[in-house]
């Protein structure tokens, strides 16, 4: 076993083998970064206090922390602590044996952290988008670029990892193309360039790894809800009118299909500015409306295509759009942490309801119309009045109250209510 006379290096070898940086590990502990150099170059011996703090840091066993404590206060010799293992140079991965990537090869091996590795693993089998975050220089990286190669190995995508550097990028409008040129998607004509990488991912399993993005938060959280939403969808958003008679159907593009339900056959298509999420047609059966991703819902006649007024927007995507069950008015659900409603006659907006600090998934009209809930991605539901009488004079409605399980069962279309004990 391999020992040494010098706890400093002790510890310098112990963070290393955890990735950690003594800036990182300082923050853990809770002491100065002065204090862990003097500490790696044995200039000082730490505290009961820091001693056991880095017990817990560096993962030290229940049977060795007192001899760990004791050694670090100079009571007992170094070499009663084993020492982590120099990181070795990897065996490069042979790119040709292995899926399409363009993953850099790591200099130095990768030990530890295999707590947060199968908890990732585990995530990834079950999640479409996952975020590492954390303060600079934790290794969120390094760990990022470890589930990559594992994942390669185990050849779980068959289109490849790929990894998209952001930390050069200053100008927000350049990420998707960044991306695109990464996955080698061009601009095709007539067609944006977003579009054309979402219609190349949509077929595809890959894992696509965007690093260093938090100076491009709000374009990359909308790039990522772009691909994820419509690179996974399938069948579509759909709905059919109030007599059976017509679907009205959105896909992975702009189009809107509206269809003849007896023989299945297309009486008509339009389009959107971009791709459309979700459509939902009016209880009379005489328009429907149809989001995008843009943040646009255009709203058309169900007879005709002709679109009726201007479209309602939102500053993010359109998750989800509904009418009253009179008809007289639209709800829609926004990325931006918004939701609003809309006089379905003229489209003029009535209500802007702030959804919370997250995304807004849903808005519900009850079943009387006098309440809006919204659902939100911090799995909060609100309920929030909606006086019909006096709701063209309303600039905002009231924010009443969160609801208890039992009261959101009163309402329609309400996908998901807090779990009470």
């Amino acid at each position: 076993m391999e020992t040494t006379s010098s706890f400093g290096y002790w510890l310098r070898r112990q963070r290393k083998a955890l990735d950690l940086t003594q800036q990182v590990l300082a923050d853990r502990v809770g002491c100065s970064l002065a204090a862990i150099k003097k500490i790696e170059s044995d200039e000082r011996r730490p505290s009961r206090q820091i001693a056991e703090r880095l017990a817990d840091v560096l993962g030290v066993s229940v049977n060795q922390r007192e001899v760990f404590l004791e050694v670090a206060r100079g009571v007992r010799p170094v070499d009663q602590l084993s020492l982590a293992h120099e990181p070795a140079v990897p065996t490069p991965t042979r790119l040709e044996e292995s899926f399409p990537n363009n993953l850099p090869i790591q200099l130095s091996s990768f030990i530890g952290r295999e707590h947060e590795i199968a908890e990732l693993h585990s995530l990834l089998m079950s999640n479409h988008l996952l975020t590492l975050t954390g303060p600079g220089g934790t290794g969120k990286t390094r760990l990022a670029l470890q589930l990559a190669v594992e994942v390669l190995d185990a050849k779980r995508f068959t289109n490849g990892v790929w990894l998209v550097e952001l930390a050069p990028l200053a100008d927000p409008t350049l990420v998707t193309q960044t991306v695109a040129s990464t996955l080698g998607v061009r601009e095709q004509p007539g067609r944006t360039l977003l579009d054309a990488l979402t219609d190349y991912v949509r077929a595809k399993s890959m894992l696509l790894i965007l690093d260093n993005c938090e100076h491009l938060i709000q374009t990359c959280a909308q790039l990522a809800d772009f691909v994820v939403a419509k690179g996974n969808l399938i069948g579509g958003t759909i709905a059919m009118s109030p007599d059976g008679t017509r679907l009205v159907v959105g896909d992975s593009s702009s189009a809107v299909r509206v269809l003849d339900v007896r023989s299945g056959e297309p009486l008509r298509e339009e389009h959107n500015n971009s791709f459309v999420v979700h459509v939902a047609i009016s209880p009379d059966g005489k328009q429907y409306a149809a989001a995008s991703i843009d943040g646009t819902a255009v709203v058309r006649d169900l007879a005709t295509g002709k679109v009726l007024f201007p479209p309602l927007t939102q500053s993010g995507t359109i998750y989800q759009l509904e009418y009253s069950l009179d008809g007289k008015y639209i709800s829609t659900a926004g990325f931006d942490g918004v939701a609003k409603v809309w006089d379905a006659s003229t489209g003029k907006e009535l209500h802007s309801l702030q959804g919370g600090s997250a995304q807004v998934r849903g808005a519900h009209f009850s079943r009387d119309g006098t309440h809006l809930i919204t659902t939100g991605m911090d799995g909060v539901i609100r309920e929030y009045t909606l006086n019909i009488e006096e709701l063209v004079e309303l600039a905002t409605a009231r924010l009443t109250r969160s609801l208890t399980t039992e009261e959101c069962k009163k309402y329609l279309y309400v996908e998901q209510c807090p779990n009470e004990p």
